[in-house]
């Protein structure tokens, strides 16, 4: 996605040159940057910590190497890396020299939006593991080989790297240039980047994420039929097939939980920062949409920290794995599971 914590942090409202009245009047203050801080910092902390759990997971064969776990696995590394970014905001921030610094800007924005896009590509991978998983139920398999795990980690990779990392630093404006003379990612990018790249990239991934859901949810239901249908037999074959179809429905359940506050947290900065962008009037003097973009993608990047919570929730695994990493006993008979306070 993009500079969407920048677009928070060091974008707001630093509109003006120095050497203007109005400048005075757009700088940060000292309250403003003491509150941004402090949420940036405990997004950081929240958001690498609960994803550094699915990553230990994996990486300790705590839960199956399976395609769609290995998905959840680079989306946590890109939330992870999220998590990682947020600093850099901090630092862009505190010193009010980088938030009039081309090339740190650039750094800062090429980066959060590779970042941001990663997540957005796993969960479109993510969406077409489960349809392919629920299509050919009984031919899927969800082993992974290492082949696999160089091609779909570069399938979720190669989009982001080259269209948010490498083409945005021969492709962007100087701050001096923009109205806003200050770290903004709908401004350090160039206008054309964004109007036929960017937003263009996102909307496609979204709309094939959601009418990839629509197939999805039609075998998703005919699969829960069948699963009652078959609920009265008892011989063997069909129990696994049951047991199977019941698995692949969870973690579908799952993925769509994913999705869902995903869709809610970014899609709105999505369509106010293609209000401005779309718009040239606006574009070229910042009002309404500019300044309510700057504050709707929290959100967003909170989100970036809810999907081991639905793990767990949803996948018994998760469960399992999180409460050993976290150094908590198997529950006892006559008591509940016992965990350390600290």
């Amino acid at each position: 996605m993009a500079n969407f914590v920048d677009s928070n942090d060091n974008s707001t409202i630093y509109m003006v040159t120095e050497d203007t009245d109005e400048d005075a009047e757009h700088s940060y203050s000292e309250t403003f940057k003491a509150v941004s801080i402090s949420i940036l910092l405990l997004l950081t902390v929240f958001i690498i910590g609960v994803n550094s759990l699915v990553i230990l997971a994996f990486a300790g064969n705590h839960i199956p190497r399976t395609k769609s776990n290995f998905y959840m696995l680079l989306l946590a590394i890109a939330d992870v890396c999220v998590g990682f970014v947020l600093p850099i905001n901090v630092i862009s921030i505190a010193v009010d020299s980088l938030a009039n610094n081309t090339t740190f800007c650039m750094f800062e924005t090429a980066v959060t939006i590779g970042v941001l896009s990663s997540s957005t590509c796993c969960i479109l991978a993510l969406t077409i593991d489960r349809l392919e998983a629920l299509r050919k139920a009984l031919e899927y398999s969800s082993d992974m080989s290492l082949r696999m795990y160089f091609e779909r980690s570069a399938f979720v990779l190669f989009f982001p790297c080259v269209l948010c990392l490498i083409l945005p630093f021969a492709w962007h404006n100087d701050l001096q240039d923009t109205p806003v003379k200050a770290c903004y990612t709908l401004y350090i990018l160039k206008r054309k980047f964004c109007s036929y790249v960017f937003l263009p990239m996102i909307f496609i991934i979204f709309t094939a994420v959601a009418l990839t859901y629509i197939p999805i949810l039609k075998i998703a239901l005919r699969h829960s039929r069948s699963i009652h249908s078959m609920d009265a037999e008892v011989n063997a074959d069909t129990a696994n097939r049951n047991r199977h179809m019941k698995h692949q429905l969870r973690i579908l359940k799952t993925a769509t939980m994913v999705l869902l506050p995903f869709f809610g947290g970014w899609m709105p900065w999505i369509f106010t920062a293609a209000s401005v962008i779309y718009n040239p009037d606006e574009y070229a003097n910042p009002g309404m949409p500019f300044n309510i973009s700057q504050f709707i993608s929290y959100p967003g990047v909170l989100n970036s920290g809810i999907n081991p919570f639905i793990y767990a929730a949803r996948l018994p695994e998760y469960r399992q794995a999180f409460k050993k990493l976290l150094g908590c006993k198997p529950p006892q008979p006559t008591g509940p599971t016992n965990c350390p306070n600290n």
